[in-house]
């Protein structure tokens, strides 16, 4: 604020207590102890109630007139000018080239000030200037890359981000959209504070926000998701590995190997669907290793992965699965996944396995969701042998295993057909 401005409230201020009891007056300006203060040497004061309500201030004498009230709108504005001001001058400077004897440190603490204020206002037209000049700035080469976004990085912390998106709930809808907008153009120079929001607020609506932020456009650099990847919490983790998956960092499948090993399966899940997204012969050996995983889920998904990035050299971790005793006591769902991927990359050679599969012992019985799983898996091996077994089933007794065989006879011939088209 500038020194008028405050001589200006400064008047207004002393003009009304002025206006008030003569006796009120001296307590507060004349006693210098402010009001409500005793005055020295005043036997008679007593620690207690305020007395009656003529003794003091009147509501109607200390109100504001209008008068008073635009010239304190009137001292905010000039300081909100001021700042605008001073962000002009600061951004003159930067543009000319001038340089502080601190270097662009100084420049960038500077601007970065302003920026914090733009912030706790909400002046999203303020912080808009600020980022269209910087952005012209770099564009001519009169500043180098990277400038701008560590004026933007200085000056967001996770607070003021949390400030921001609780303004904006409760802007008008248009306001809202400018913030919106505002937060979509810094994401990539605010990823610390994204970040650390995410892993340290507890407010699910803030939450959901900055996720829809770290979401949209391309991956976020992998520099800033490791560190989380270390956390003790198994939720930090884990949203860590899904923002990962649209990262092309090469360190990101070392990273997901490690967490293999975390000891939350719902850490694990999320670390094979990561995979799978990587995919290629980067995925495939740590998705062969998950299969032994205590989780069932989470070998479901690694063999599911497998049987679309793995090839005949994986086809070993697969058989050693289905052969262990314990193997048809697992899910229908684990099952059915496992024996597609055991036909898919084993071929021809699993059909005898699989059609025994199907077919009752001479002794007991095997469960029927792994002879329908069986039944499943024969219908994706474009083979003779596997057409025939099929028919065989088509034929058998059991009605439910008569349905699988047609349907998966019939499935064979259409993508017979697709491929020879």
């Amino acid at each position: 604020m500038r020194a008028a401005a405050i001589e200006e409230l400064r008047e207004t201020v002393a003009q009304r207590l002025g206006e008030l009891s003569p006796a009120n007056v001296a307590v507060g300006l004349g006693g210098g102890g402010g009001f409500g203060a005793a005055r020295e040497g005043d036997d008679n004061h007593e620690d207690g109630p305020v007395g009656p309500a003529e003794d003091g201030p009147q509501a109607e004498s200390v109100a504001l007139s209008q008068t008073d009230m635009e010239l304190i709108e009137q001292i905010v504005a000039d300081s909100s000018e001021a700042l605008d001001d001073f962000a002009v001058v600061l951004l003159e400077i930067i543009g000319a080239g001038l340089d502080t004897p601190e270097g662009d440190d100084a420049l960038i603490r500077a601007l970065s000030l302003v920026c914090q204020q733009y912030i706790d206002l909400g002046d999203t037209d303020g912080l808009s200037l600020v980022l269209d000049r910087l952005e012209a700035l770099e564009a001519e080469g009169r500043r180098p890359a990277g400038f701008a976004s560590g004026v933007i990085g200085a000056a967001m912390t996770p607070a003021r981000l949390v400030g921001l998106i609780e303004r904006m709930s409760q802007a008008s809808p248009q306001e809202a959209e400018q913030m919106e907008r505002l937060l979509g153009r810094m994401r990539g120079w605010i990823y610390p504070a994204l970040l650390g929001t995410l892993v340290e607020n507890n407010d699910k609506s803030v939450r959901k926000t900055v996720l829809a932020l770290l979401h949209t456009e391309s991956g976020i650099p992998g520099q800033h998701l490791w560190p989380l990847m270390h956390d003790t919490r198994w939720y930090v983790v884990r949203n860590a590995v899904q923002l990962a998956r649209g990262s092309a960092d090469p360190e990101l499948p070392a990273q997901l190997e490690r967490l293999l090993r975390h000891p939350d399966e719902r850490v694990r899940r999320e670390v094979i669907r990561s995979l799978d997204v990587v995919g290629g012969a980067r995925a495939a050996p740590l998705l062969a290793r998950a299969l032994q995983d205590d989780d069932s889920a989470v070998r479901t998904l690694a063999v599911r992965s497998l049987s679309r990035h793995g090839n005949r050299g994986h086809f070993a971790a697969v058989s050693a699965q289905v052969e262990t005793r314990e193997f048809e006591t697992r899910s229908s769902e684990e099952l059915e996944a496992f024996l597609q991927a055991f036909a898919l990359l084993g071929g021809e050679t699993t059909i005898d396995t699989l059609n025994k599969m199907w077919k009752k012992r001479f002794f007991g019985t095997r469960p029927l969701p792994l002879r329908l799983a069986a039944i499943q898996a024969l219908g994706l091996i474009p083979a003779r042998a596997a057409r025939d077994a099929l028919s065989e089933a088509a034929r058998s007794n059991d009605a439910q295993l008569q349905k699988a065989a047609a349907r998966a006879l019939a499935q064979g011939q259409s993508r017979s057909g697709e491929a020879r088209s």
